[in-house]
């Protein structure tokens, strides 16, 4: 079902090592859980109007200039996702509400901590993919987890704590520790990215530029 997708996965995960990237030293627990995981399951699959709109084109955009084989990889799999609305509170700002209506996430392997949505579980690692329209700030947020991404596709740029805006083209890794304010921002095309938590699998995320007191 998502052998290919799997494959992929590895492989990137190989290449952030050799090349000693950002985050690199969280890469082995990704590849264990996945040398570990068991026979995928059946979740209900669903699809969101982001998605509709947004993942041809960030998956054309991959593989012209992206990572053109985890995109062909994604092509095939994604069918079986089942893509989720972040869990924030719409009301809170006009702004995070048309985020909200922007984005979408698909766990693929993970704890199912609310619901049955991940195809493979796991209690020690989550990853997935995320998908954000053009033109649409991800306000800044965080959370207790360690979080490790992975740019796909896509203009966008991204900050972290006091840190200015910075582009990271397709092929960036990033790194979010623990607590720590990030926030990304679309340019003019769709940003696809692969996403991992690789501790406090159970945490809640925060909006703001600092965890509540």
């Amino acid at each position: 079902m998502i052998d290919g997708l799997l494959r992929e996965i590895r492989a990137l995960c190989a290449r952030g090592i050799e090349a000693r990237a950002e985050g690199s030293e969280h890469l082995p627990a990704i590849l264990d859980a996945i040398g570990r995981a068991p026979a995928p399951v059946e979740v209900a699959a669903q699809s969101k109007p982001t998605v509709e709109r947004q993942l041809p084109g960030a998956l054309a955009l991959a593989e012209q200039s992206g990572d053109g084989a985890l995109a062909r990889a994604l092509r095939g799999s994604a069918k079986y996702f089942a893509w989720q609305d972040m869990r924030y509170d719409t009301a809170a700002t006009p702004e995070m509400a048309r985020f909200i209506d922007n984005y979408a996430y698909a766990p693929v392997l993970g704890p199912d901590i609310y619901g049955p949505m991940n195809l493979i579980p796991c209690d020690r690692v989550f990853f997935g993919f995320t998908l954000q329209a053009p033109g649409v700030l991800y306000p800044a947020h965080g959370h207790r987890a360690t979080e490790l991404y992975y740019v796909i596709a896509g203009r966008a740029e991204w900050r972290r704590g006091a840190e200015d805006w910075v582009l990271r083209p397709p092929g960036s890794f990033l790194l979010h520790g623990p607590d720590m304010a990030h926030a990304m921002r679309t340019l003019d095309e769709p940003l696809l990215a692969f996403v991992a938590w690789v501790s406090d699998l159970d945490c809640a995320s925060w909006v703001g530029e600092s965890p509540p007191a």
